[in-house]
């Protein structure tokens, strides 16, 4: 039994506020519900599953939730359907069930219903129950925001703005963000200074971006905090403050912010602001990477690399996470370990894999060593013109051991026209650079 004259005022509440305190920011239509507060037994199975959820004038029961959430998702209410698939997305009262959540997100989407558009979006953004799609996921938050959702606009700009991406109509945007910045949303102070840090949408201005930053981070928007921790350290649009940096990072990481231990990582394995710590430093990396952040990943694994704690087949699990999130420096070192057999057997067609990954988004190491492979044609299949290109790319760039190995096609002819000195020139430049294989061949040719 439904208990309190207060229900109406709770309830109401519940389904304005719910956004901060349910699923991660996935928010309940903002519907007014009328609750006889003389007989507040016969409010209808949508609010009643609401007050079970949450526990408003009655014992929480989120199973007894779900099934009035089904009774009035039988009658056709659109807002207990998309309760319904709330519970199902995260396994409140009844199986996890998130393919099975995104089909009813997804019909009522087709009907236009604002806060399906949304959840699809953060879906979409995190890969619950399909594969991360940053441009679906961006769709589907410019929709939200176009049926009008304030709450939409926040999370178009914060998701654009952390992605590099660009709204389709960047000052309607922050003229949105900044009315719901108005009313104290603390997440709409930190969208807004994202869009003030990078001029989308209004003039660039670092300093009000600081100083919303402030106001959100003392609000306890982690978001905030982390990046206002890394102005701080860095004195970006303010004094340098590296105690001031590490309190804000550290609040942030203490709320779960990947960024933010990520960045305590690097500062304690570094001893940036704080006495160097690489016990510290890899729990760090360790408390992000179990969250996910691909940067995390990569800096725990290379920390196992190094032997600093762990070991090496644990370093390329590591790895393949971030790698497979398209992290660049990931991608590089596991096609490495895949070549050296180091954490995991060699294989020359994995490494050949990930070193074209990484190659093909500008790494030079990675154009170094799948440079050498092309060319030698040992381990997989030999492509001088590319192989040579990669190496030019390389030794540009200063790679010593891909400058050597230029320098060796030009003094054999191979891939190349032949010229002894340059080539001779090319591996003494190397073995300058400390190479100590160039050196070898230097003294070598020399005799």
């Amino acid at each position: 039994m439904l208990r309190g004259a207060s229900i109406i005022a709770a309830l109401l509440a519940c389904l304005i506020g719910l956004a901060d305190v349910f699923f991660d920011a996935l928010e309940f239509p903002n519907a007014h519900v009328a609750i006889p507060s003389e007989s507040p037994a016969k409010i209808g199975p949508f609010e009643r599953g609401v007050c079970l959820l949450r526990g408003i004038s009655a014992e929480k029961n989120p199973t007894r939730a779900v099934e009035n959430f089904a009774t009035a998702s039988f009658s056709g209410d659109e807002r207990a359907k998309y309760a319904m698939a709330l519970c199902m997305l995260e396994g409140v009262g009844t199986a996890k069930n998130q393919k099975g959540a995104l089909e009813l997100f997804r019909s009522l989407e087709r009907r236009d219903f604002a806060p399906a558009s949304r959840a699809l979006a953060y879906c979409y953004e995190r890969g619950l129950g399909v594969e991360k799609n940053p441009t679906a996921a961006k769709a589907f938050y410019e929709k939200a925001f176009a049926y009008g959702s304030e709450r939409g606009a926040v999370e178009l700009a914060r998701f654009c703005l952390e992605n590099s991406l660009t709204p389709v109509d960047s000052k309607g945007l922050a003229e949105a963000v900044k009315k719901l910045s108005k009313k104290g949303n603390p997440e709409a102070d930190y969208a807004l200074a994202l869009m003030y840090s990078d001029g989308v949408g209004v003039d660039k201005d670092v300093l009000e971006s600081n100083r919303l930053l402030r106001i959100a981070a003392e609000k306890g928007v982690d978001s905030a905090q982390s990046l206002l921790g890394m102005n701080l350290l860095k004195g970006v649009g303010c004094m340098a403050d590296e105690k001031a940096a590490i309190k804000m990072l550290m609040s942030a990481a203490k709320a779960g912010n990947a960024k933010a231990q990520n960045n305590l990582g690097v500062c304690y394995k570094n001893g940036i602001a704080v006495e160097k710590n690489l016990p510290l430093a890899v729990e760090y990396f360790r408390r992000s990477a179990d969250s996910g952040y691909p940067v995390a990943c990569a800096n725990l694994a290379i920390c196992y690399l190094d032997g600093i704690s762990g070991n090496y087949r644990l370093a390329v699990e590591y790895l393949k996470k971030a790698a497979r999130e398209g992290n660049t420096d990931a991608e590089y070192r596991l096609g490495q370990c895949y070549a050296d057999g180091k954490g995991t057997e060699e294989n020359f067609i994995e490494a050949a894999h990930w070193l074209s990954r990484a190659a093909a988004a500008g790494d030079v190491r990675a154009k170094a060593s799948l440079g050498i492979m092309l060319v030698d044609g040992e381990k997989i299949e030999r492509d001088l013109p590319l192989g040579i290109s990669y190496l030019s790319d390389a030794a540009e760039a200063g790679i010593p051991r891909a400058i050597l190995h230029l320098g060796a096609c030009y003094y054999t002819g191979i891939g190349l026209d032949k010229d002894v000195n340059k080539g001779r020139a090319l591996i003494r430049k190397a073995a300058e650079a400390g190479d100590e294989e160039a050196k070898k061949v230097l003294v070598k040719i020399s005799e």
